[in-house]
């Protein structure tokens, strides 16, 4: 595959900041909480200089008590640029293998079966992940984009690693041609020798097919960085390949939209979620260990101040709203609180259900229906508000 250095960085990102799941990993840069030698040395302490327009304005409604955007304004402003960032560099790239499959590889992509490919993709998330397509009401609201217009915005996301494999499969092909399977007996005995012997050639042959695709993809790569000037600010190219500049188009337009509303309504749905599922630890548990959090938050703090082009993009777009990246580590605090107590919550409804249910071969209810009837109480009367903020 492409080692696509710059676009990796910020999906990687993106699937950090955006969504606060999984857990952090250290990066390969020395952190500002560690000397030379392994000394530990004082934790990263930010400074807060960011101003919010309206702290007081409603993001959640609830029966309980409103969540305002006091604590994530920011949170939820910087994931709808970065998402805006992803998209647009999705679209140069696309743009730019398309450009050399056409004209130095000779290869004519067909859009019916891309479409179709995308199709596939969607019906298999469809099937096992249908809560991606459960926002997309809000999404219209917010974007007023029709239908059509957000399906066409669907599918245009697949577009990038269609291609890229279509890229794959030339280079492969062409691997396949110095290498050419050597001809083999009418009939063979698996059992004998030289089955065995032949097995092992085309093994071999196959080992040398994938080493020889992998390095045409990689120079491919190094060229391709060379090659392609992204522009992540906005305007109405998103930069230029071989000096020639790549329009945006209504399309590419409507799928940046698209793609930054998503982004901003599934973070707005994680904050909605975990405040309220957060209220229902606290009825349960009045004290709830931090120690865990603080040191996964010093761990997420390193990792952005460790990447370099992460670092100078987020200071880009924190700039965009008076703000640093300083602010936006404060900013993080609150929803990885909420990703640490939601797993807490998640841990207790599961010691509830066992304890409830033990000793019983079927239980009436399965912890799945548990969880579920649980979540649903939780989150009865809640409605997000003032999404576009």
């Amino acid at each position: 595959m492409f080692n696509w250095k710059k676009s990796l960085a910020l999906f990687t990102a993106l699937a950090l900041l955006a969504g606060c799941s999984g857990s952090p990993a250290s990066s390969g840069a020395p952190s500002s909480s560690q000397e030379a030698g392994g000394v530990a040395a004082e934790p990263y302490v930010p400074v807060y200089t960011y101003e919010n327009p309206d702290p007081d304005m409603v993001l959640v409604s609830a029966p309980s008590g409103d969540v305002t955007y006091r604590d994530y304004r920011l949170y939820l402003d910087v994931t709808e640029e970065l998402a805006r960032y992803s998209a647009r560099q999705q679209l140069a790239l696309s743009a730019a293998v398309r450009q050399d499959l056409s004209e130095t590889f000779g290869i004519e992509v067909d859009e019916e079966a891309f479409r179709q490919a995308a199709a596939q993709e969607i019906a298999m998330a469809y099937f096992y992940s249908p809560s991606v397509f459960e926002n997309l009401g809000m999404i219209g609201e917010v974007t007023g984009l029709t239908d059509d217009e957000m399906n066409d915005a669907i599918i245009e996301s697949y577009r990038a690693q269609y291609l890229i494999n279509q890229l794959g499969t030339h280079f492969q092909q062409e691997a396949e041609k110095e290498f050419p399977a050597a001809e083999l007996p009418d009939t063979i005995d698996s059992g004998a020798e030289d089955g065995k012997a032949e097995t092992e050639a085309e093994q071999e042959r196959q080992q040398k097919i994938y080493e020889a695709a992998a390095q045409q993809m990689q120079e491919y790569s190094l060229e391709y960085e060379e090659r392609l000037e992204f522009d992540p600010a906005g305007g109405e190219t998103l930069g230029t390949f071989d000096g020639e500049p790549i329009a945006l188009t209504e399309e590419g337009s409507r799928f940046v939209d698209y793609m930054a509303a998503a982004s901003r309504i599934e973070a707005a749905c994680f904050i909605q979620e975990g405040e309220l599922l957060l209220r229902a630890l606290e009825a349960r548990d009045s004290g709830i260990d931090s120690a865990p959090f603080s040191e996964s938050l010093e761990l997420y703090r390193q990792q952005i101040l460790g990447d370099e082009l992460l670092y100078d993009e987020l200071s880009r777009i924190c700039g965009l709203f008076g703000a640093t990246v300083d602010d936006y580590l404060l900013a993080l605090e609150r929803p990885l609180w909420l990703q640490y107590t939601g797993d807490l919550y998640y841990q207790a409804l599961y010691e509830e259900y066992t304890a409830l249910t033990e000793g019983e071969e079927e239980p009436e209810q399965s912890f799945e229906e548990y969880v579920s009837a649980a979540f649903d109480k939780a989150f009865e009367g809640s409605e997000l508000v003032n999404l576009a903020g």
